[in-house]
């Protein structure tokens, strides 16, 4: 029954850490499958959301949520800038997301 241990409430005063980030410069066509492969190399993905591309450009988006901060800050430390899901589309932008109080209450 308690399978998960802090689902939600358990920041435990931890003044709000960012646990999500966003991915940018994706191709349009990246399936959530791919994403959570990858990113889940560097901590526990506990969601994500693909964002449709803006503007017509045909660059996606995405937000992953990690278990902990601690995930998300390698993910940057290891992807941003680094890493080309398809050669010739320039690397992938990944940087701490903004608040979201819809996944802050899940």
């Amino acid at each position: 029954v308690g399978d998960g241990g802090g689902g939600g409430g358990g920041g435990g005063g931890g003044g709000g850490k960012v646990s999500r980030v966003h991915v940018s410069n994706l191709p349009e066509d990246i399936t959530e499958g791919n994403l959570e492969h990858l990113f889940g190399q560097h901590g526990n993905v506990l969601g994500l959301q693909l964002l449709p591309p803006r503007g017509g450009r045909g660059l996606s988006c995405a937000i992953i949520r990690y278990e902990t901060s601690a995930g998300a800050e390698a993910a940057i430390t290891a992807l941003n800038e680094k890493h080309e899901l398809r050669p010739g589309d320039g690397p992938i932008v990944v940087k701490l997301a903004r608040p979201n109080p819809r996944w802050d209450a899940a």
